[in-house]
């Protein structure tokens, strides 16, 4: 019991960087960048579907988020991707937790273009929160949408919103999914050099600062780093494309707990 009330404190104090009250974010090459992703056509499948609307080939990825420290704490996750009706669909399966406590996610989403600078998305998820013995168990339906663009082919811009419809599920406030609004913009200084800075908003909390960089090399290997204000956290990560297949590891520092460790898998097609 004494254990279980430990790691639900510390699910409380993370939630910023892990999963945590109902919201997840996703991508091991997201997380190398400290989330901040929200404007990118190539990076925010996973967490803008407006980045759906510009994908041109199909994908399947799985990520993992590994705590070594507490493995309860652990999330893993797929996703997949497709073109269809002139813009694009994903669906997305997450877990976050253990057997005794865990949040689960499965999420609809399509985005499309609306001309050359454009993109907005909708995503509808079930979400199912499990707790072992005589806790009670939630379940609860939850809308997010997001809009990107594009200007000059350097400026990236996005914005996107989490339960804009305040969803309520169980029978006390500290239950309800929050709502979130990120917003951010990125400027690629080269092809090859993206540049990017996020602000996330909880209705409850302080405002959240990231930036990030993703580096690209002529040989498949790329690069990144990021940091965060709430809490605290820096990143670092890498990865490598080859024929169909990307591979991206990362590390995610955390001021309660010992670094994080991500990995993720895509097949293009």
């Amino acid at each position: 019991m004494r254990k279980f009330i430990l790691i639900f404190v510390l699910i409380s104090l993370v939630h910023g960087v892990f999963a945590g009250n109902y919201y997840f974010y996703g991508g091991a090459r997201p997380a190398a960048m400290s989330n901040s992703v929200i404007m990118s056509p190539r990076l925010a499948y996973m967490q803008n579907q407006a980045a759906l609307g510009w994908m041109d080939s199909s994908a399947i990825a799985i990520y993992s988020m590994y705590q070594p420290q507490l493995p309860q704490l652990s999330v893993i996750a797929a996703q997949g991707r497709i073109p269809v009706w002139g813009g694009g669909m994903g669906l997305q399966v997450q877990r976050f937790g253990y057997d005794v406590y865990n949040e689960n996610k499965i999420g609809l989403g399509y985005g499309k273009s609306l001309g050359d600078h454009f993109s907005a998305g909708v995503q509808f998820n079930y979400i199912y929160t499990h707790l072992n013995g005589p806790y009670e168990s939630y379940h609860s339906l939850v809308a997010e949408a997001g809009v990107q663009a594009n200007f000059g082919d350097r400026w990236l811009f996005g914005v996107h919103i989490y339960n804009p419809t305040l969803t309520r599920t169980g029978k006390h406030e500290d239950e309800t999914p929050e709502t979130i609004l990120r917003a951010g913009a990125g400027v690629l200084l080269t092809d090859e050099f993206l540049i990017t800075a996020e602000a996330e908003k909880h209705i409850n909390q302080d405002i959240n600062f990231r930036m990030g960089i993703d580096y690209n090399f002529s040989m498949g290997l790329n690069i990144q780093a990021g940091f965060q204000t709430a809490p605290r956290s820096f990143s670092a990560g890498a990865g490598y494309t080859f024929n169909h297949f990307a591979v991206q590891v990362a590390a995610t520092t955390n001021m309660y707990l010992e670094p994080g460790t991500h990995l993720a898998m895509q097949y293009y097609f």
